[in-house]
């Protein structure tokens, strides 16, 4: 939705208005695509001789955004041993605001990290400390400036107690 407001009337101001040099009376003739546009307000001054005077413009640009970050996390092997789980998130949008990244043990959260205005298009490896053994819920949350938001999680068990085995008999 454009507005256009008028702080002072005068009946002889002309004002016009344009988005993306397209002329327009209040109303786009068409609905806005995705990416920045730019809003130009023009304001003339009708002289008493009905000659046009000075010129007032005003400009502002825009970002019509409404596609959400992409985001992926890639496979980790189910279970670990270590004390460390390392994942590999993939992300992608030109407006990206920040990636929140949260790993959680039952209902305790054990880590928590945000990472604000990263690059638009990334791949990185990234490192979480696990603590006592159990399942891990590792979430990820792209938003972006225009407010959208993916999420992406997987789990992961951490067991470090090793195999017990037991001879029942020997024989020879």
């Amino acid at each position: 939705t454009v507005r256009i407001t008028r702080v002072e009337f005068d009946s002889a101001t002309i004002l016009s208005s344009a988005i993306d040099s397209n002329g327009f009376s209040h109303i786009p003739q068409q609905e806005l695509s995705e990416g920045t546009h730019f809003f130009t307000v023009f304001a003339q001054k009708l002289q008493p001789d009905n000659s046009f005077g000075a010129i007032g413009r005003y400009g502002h640009s825009f970002t019509i955004d409404t596609i959400q970050p992409t985001l992926s996390i890639r496979p980790l092997p189910e279970i670990v041993n270590t004390n460390i789980a390392q994942i590999i998130i993939d992300y992608a949008d030109q407006n990206m605001e920040k990636l929140v990244i949260e790993a959680q043990r039952e209902t305790q959260i054990i880590h928590h990290n945000e990472i604000n205005n990263p690059i638009e298009f990334s791949s990185f490896g990234y490192d979480i400390s696990l603590g006592l053994d159990g399942r891990y819920v590792i979430t990820i949350t792209a938003f972006d400036k225009a407010g959208n938001i993916n999420q992406k999680s997987t789990s992961i068990i951490k067991n470090t107690q090793s195999p017990i085995i037991t001879i029942n008999s020997v024989t020879n």
